[in-house]
């Protein structure tokens, strides 16, 4: 990476890259191109700005140098990558999630008959603004609704009229189902 472009510890604002993060950048060019790591370099180099969350332990880990070079699908490993390796890398590391011991937890402060009667009122006041605003109406039972042959026709038939392609070639197709099943029975004139 002798290129005068190149990212140095001293052009870079705020020291980044850091002198360990050039150094395995020059080391996984090494690694996957040994007859010409220059370009490699470059190409690495150039995807730095994007990885400023990895931290030093990472950069100086072989671990995570072996999972670069090896991630690779053809010649220098690409953003994705080197990110997926990160990942991998990472996760082998990260420490087990803790919890909170029972014993350390703080005892659970009961509310007062004063705070519980605050409480109903408020509640009791919001309830009574809804119910001035919208009455309740009482509700139709619940359970499913069964359609007869004659509406499902006609459902099929308003489906016909008004959809186009193959919303209309399904109730077109239902509708022979339903013909065959329940014959339409003749019409009085």
């Amino acid at each position: 990476m002798t290129d005068k472009t190149a990212l140095t510890p001293s052009s870079a604002p705020s020291g980044w890259p850091s002198r360990e993060a050039l150094k395995f950048v020059a080391t996984l060019a090494k690694l996957v191109a040994p007859d010409n790591p220059a370009p490699a370099g470059e190409a690495l180099t150039a995807m730095l700005p994007m990885m400023r969350d990895i931290p030093t332990e990472a950069w100086t880990s072989r671990d995570f140098l072996d999972r670069c070079a090896t991630a690779r699908k053809w010649g220098v490993p690409g953003y994705a990558e080197i990110r997926e390796a990160w990942r991998g890398w990472h996760t082998a590391r990260k420490p087990a999630v803790r919890f909170i011991p029972a014993e350390r937890l703080p005892d659970r402060i009961e509310p007062t008959d004063e705070e519980r009667a605050a409480v109903a009122e408020t509640l009791r006041q919001y309830r009574e603004e809804i119910a001035a605003k919208q009455p309740l109406q009482p509700r139709p039972p619940v359970g499913a609704k069964h359609l007869s042959p004659q509406q499902l026709r006609a459902v099929y038939r308003e489906q016909l009229r008004t959809e186009a392609g193959p919303f209309a070639n399904a109730a077109l197709e239902r509708l022979k189902i339903l013909d065959a099943q329940y014959p339409e029975p003749p019409r009085e004139r």
